[in-house]
């Protein structure tokens, strides 16, 4: 029986996190508030992870910068964290 591969992101679970914030964020900017909801710790952990495993392809390995460049990307997650639509993906770790 061939091993299952784990990844270090459940994307399962992920995807539910990021839905159910897009459902949030979208009641509140229905009800006309400006404060987007606070983003669930696991896509934090999620976000950190994803940005940590990056780092370290082969073509960032000697940048310089890379806890700057890691801690860019967690910014940008955490940006437009609302822009994730699972209506039209079901796989927040892959949606660009």
């Amino acid at each position: 029986m061939p091993r299952k591969k784990q990844h270090y992101v459940d994307n399962e679970r992920f995807l539910i996190v990021m839905s159910e914030y897009r459902d949030a964020y979208l009641e509140t900017k229905a009800n006309g508030e400006t404060q987007k909801p606070i983003i669930p710790d696991y896509a934090g952990q999620c976000f950190l992870k994803i940005a940590e495993r990056l780092s370290y392809r082969p073509n960032f390995i000697n940048y310089a910068f890379r806890e700057e460049m890691v801690s860019d990307g967690i910014e940008n997650c955490v940006m437009y964290a609302s822009n994730f639509d699972y209506e039209k993906s079901s796989n927040p770790f892959a949606d660009g």
